[in-house]
């Protein structure tokens, strides 16, 4: 495999760097494969195309499930007049409550959103698309009522509980503690 030139793989590790674009490293990953058994991660020796799925997974969770995350953004650190400080991930994020009783400290990547990278990356890898559009599964029912002469249909249909995405049920399981679950702010979800 030919080498992506010009990709730097930066890690975000809790400091919300500007410049990062992955939320696990390539060593990360490779102990999340070997503990999980992923049999195709290990047969992809380019290094760079493992970086280039690592950040592509990273970009896919964020645009999927990034408007949903507990909190705000980070975003604090070492900036000068001409360079605003604006970090380049949603993570990491003030401190958060998960779970309903688990605190989430801030500069904190979440052990849930480092697992669902890996296994985006893995599904890219394995060449399925990680930018899907949205499940519109709907459940149907049609009920026909009749009376002597008279009857009437009626039809009326309800979302289906289903994966947000296709294929994409482990990874709404993975972040489902770090996800909102109703629209209602709180100063436990800001």
């Amino acid at each position: 495999m030919a080498a992506y030139p010009g990709i730097s793989f930066v890690v975000e590790d809790g400091g919300g760097y500007v410049d990062s674009n992955s939320y696990v490293s390539l060593a990360d990953a490779n102990t999340y494969w070997t503990q999980h058994g992923g049999p195709n991660w290990t047969a992809i020796t380019d290094t760079t195309l493992q970086q280039y799925h690592l950040i592509q997974a990273t970009q896919s969770i964020d645009i999927l499930y990034g408007q949903e995350y507990y909190s705000i953004p980070l975003s604090q650190g070492t900036s000068t007049p001409q360079v605003p400080y604006l970090q380049g991930l949603l993570y990491p994020r003030f401190v958060q409550v998960i779970n309903n009783i688990q605190v989430l400290q801030s500069r904190y990547i979440p052990v849930q959103l480092k697992a669902a990278v890996c296994e985006v990356a893995m599904m890219s890898l394995n060449g399925q698309d990680i930018f899907p559009q949205p499940n519109q599964i709907k459940f149907a029912i049609n009920k026909q009522v009749k009376v002597g002469g008279i009857s009437t249909s009626i039809s009326f249909g309800r979302q289906v509980d289903a994966e947000r995405y296709p294929g994409f049920w482990k990874i709404d399981k993975l972040l489902y503690p770090l996800l909102r679950k109703n629209k209602t702010p709180s100063y436990l979800s800001m």
